[in-house]
């Protein structure tokens, strides 16, 4: 990977780490039976994930149900915002 790219991916995960536990902690205490089913679902999609492309799909699935799930509406946008640009830094490599 180039050094942007290097750069992005770690602003990403740095991102993630800081937001996602807190996220799912709400999410835990939170969230409706319909949204852990739904997060169960991305999961067990990611797990079956034959392809990189399914797995991008399903990861994205689920992270954005937990954010939904915490209950935090400002949460969700910027988790809409992080799995963009993944998406496109994966479709660009």
């Amino acid at each position: 990977t180039s050094p942007d790219r290097e750069v992005f991916l770690k602003t990403v995960q740095e991102f993630r780490h800081i937001i996602e536990p807190e996220a799912t902690a709400f999410a835990a205490t939170r969230r409706t039976d319909e949204q852990m089913a739904e997060i169960s679902q991305a999961c067990r999609e990611m797990g079956a994930a034959t392809t990189l492309q399914e797995r991008t799909r399903a990861d994205t699935r689920f992270h954005l149900a937990i954010l939904r799930a915490s209950g935090n509406d400002l949460l969700v946008p910027l988790g809409v915002l992080i799995e963009s640009a993944f998406d496109h830094l994966f479709a660009y490599t």
